[in-house]
This record gives structure tokens, sequence and C-alpha cells, in this order.
């Protein structure tokens, strides 16, 4: 399963992306400041911008599923 997380900066957001991690889920997060991600792994990916940027929105989401 493919998912993207918006807010992974924060307590909760990380959270969630290291339980979808160890289900084996592929993540992508979208993060002004990645460096706040301390969390490396091959399934995640981390998309730098601002919600604004509607390109990299547009990124941040390709792939995810739907639901």
């Amino acid at each position: 399963m493919n998912i993207t997380v918006f807010g992974g900066t924060g307590g909760t957001g990380l959270l969630v992306i290291q339980k979808a991690l160890d289900k084996g889920y592929c993540v992508t997060t979208f993060a002004r400041t990645p460096s706040k991600i301390p969390i490396h792994h091959d399934h995640l990916r981390i998309v730098k911008g601002e919600l604004t940027e509607t390109d990299k929105t547009e990124t941040a989401i390709k792939n995810a599923e739907r639901s």
C-alpha cells in the first residue's frame, strides 16, 4: 500500500509514518522542513515544499492509494 502523510514532522505524523512503515507500507510525507523527520527507511520518500506549491503537492500524492 502507498500512502501520503501531510503533517509528518509533528508527533502524530511521525507516529503514523513509523506505524505505516512497520506494516510494510510505502510512505510519502510532505514537509516544509524535511530535517525534522528523523526516520530513515527505504520505503520512505520525503517531498519538500509548502502546501501552496500545487506541483509539489501533486508529486506527494501521486501513486497514493485512494479510499
